[in-house]
């Protein structure tokens, strides 16, 4: 909770009157399917289902500043966690890590996102980044595409657009 959630909280409050000042217009929480599936532990699917909700509440915030707020599933990622998880667990993980991404492609995945003269229109959303990559058309660094894992982990919630005061 202090590493994902609350960190993400006071970087965004603090930096967020400055993203005013400067007509910044995207902020981008990590998140996973941790929010909607078993992964990990209480704490870690607390934090990511609260992370996703956070940015869905600061973008009815920041809408009147054209700031995006957004939740991005980054999916599974190659790098020395994965590589060791699948070492030990090879078979269970196998069909996770034939579509994972590099630690690069989210990264091309938000650029896109913020180059997007439609990004307002996404804004409160949770988005899986293998699908917001096909979307765009882009392939990771080793050309290949990463796949979705919302068949088997399962897809982000939709919040209700009330409002209470």
């Amino acid at each position: 909770m202090e590493v994902g959630l609350k960190s993400n909280y006071f970087l965004s409050h603090a930096l967020t009157p400055l993203m005013i000042d400067s007509q910044g217009k995207l902020i981008l929480q990590i998140s996973s399917h941790g929010a909607m599936c078993y992964m990990h532990g209480p704490i870690y699917g607390a934090q990511k289902a609260g992370t996703d909700k956070m940015a869905f509440d600061m973008a009815y915030d920041l809408k009147p500043f054209n700031i995006c707020s957004i939740s991005l599933w980054s999916g599974i990622v190659k790098d020395e966690k994965t590589q060791k998880i699948s070492e030990l667990h090879g078979e269970q993980y196998a069909e996770f890590l034939k579509g994972a991404a590099s630690q690069e492609y989210a990264g091309l995945v938000i650029n896109a996102l913020y180059k997007d003269r439609k990004l307002m229109s996404i804004s409160g959303k949770t988005l899986i980044a293998a699908e917001v990559g096909e979307q765009y058309g882009i392939q990771d660094i080793d050309s290949c595409t990463p796949k979705s894992d919302r068949e088997a982990l399962g897809g982000p919630r939709e919040f209700s657009k009330a409002v209470v005061y």
